[in-house]
């Protein structure tokens, strides 16, 4: 049994706590929140990069171009709300 520095409080937990005794978080809240943001910043560069791929592709259909071009655009200002 080893102590770990609980992520909310700084307290001394130990790593078999479910939650850590001082604040009740759980001890793993942190890398499950990083892992989180992780899929939200590859969703922010995807997302935009097939929308920008779509625009130069289909350029001789400007309907869909223009969707494409607007669907990147879009993410790309979600995506920095989001983070």
């Amino acid at each position: 049994m080893a102590l770990i520095e609980c992520s909310n409080c700084g307290q001394p937990v130990s790593d078999k706590a479910v939650a850590c005794p001082h604040c009740g978080a759980a001890p793993n809240a942190a890398k499950a929140e990083g892992n989180v943001k992780f899929w939200w910043i590859v969703l922010d560069f995807l997302i935009p990069l097939v929308g920008i791929i779509l625009y130069f592709a289909k350029k001789p259909n400007p309907a869909t171009a223009k969707s494409g071009l607007y669907a990147a655009i879009v993410s790309i200002v979600l995506g920095w709300l989001l983070l």
